[in-house]
């Protein structure tokens, strides 16, 4: 799913994620993208910013069990702990077996933010963040019917600096049941 988050209409949003996920009831594995970022907490002054788009898309990704989300924004490459009404609900691990929600990863492809001043970070819903750098940052994501894998590099470089698995041992995993 790939949505706009400059648009605030929760409600638009909503009924895309509903008719792309009832168009593919088979659809094992939710992977949403958008280009802000809801909860790496790098830059305090856009916490505001980041605490309206975690009203909007938190529900979402909650109510139709989104597995990953994957974000941009900030420009600093974090993964959250597993997060479910916007609360981390379990830990971030290299493997994460029936994710009680969903994680969010800003993949940080040139890792620096627009503003380097006040950076931060916060403790409760980050699970994994790199040290800023100037390296250029690319990921390679593998789907197979059980799993998800996120292997994380730097260019020019052949071991990931970070990998973690998402892994599901039924339909749904570890997500809360929703009523849709």
């Amino acid at each position: 799913l790939v949505v706009d988050s400059n648009n605030a209409s929760g409600i638009d949003h909503r009924a895309f994620v509903k008719s792309a996920i009832d168009a593919n009831p088979d659809a094992k594995w939710k992977v949403m993208m958008m280009h802000h970022d809801l909860f790496s907490g790098r830059i305090p002054h856009r916490e505001s910013e980041n605490g309206l788009l975690r009203m909007i898309w938190g529900p979402i990704a909650d109510e139709f069990a989104i597995d990953l989300v994957l974000l941009g924004h900030s420009h600093y490459y974090t993964v959250t702990n597993v997060i479910y009404n916007n609360k981390a609900v379990s830990p971030y691990a290299a493997t994460i077996t029936d994710a009680p929600g969903s994680v969010y990863m800003v993949s940080g492809s040139i890792t620096r933010p627009r503003d380097d001043e006040d950076i931060g970070l916060n403790g409760e819903w980050i699970g994994f963040a790199n040290e800023p750098d100037d390296r250029i940052i690319y990921n390679i994501i593998d789907f197979t019917e059980q799993s998800i894998t996120v292997s994380s590099y730097y260019m020019g470089e052949e071991e990931s600096f970070n990998s973690y698995t998402l892994v599901k041992t039924s339909e749904n995993g570890g997500h809360p049941e929703q009523v849709l």
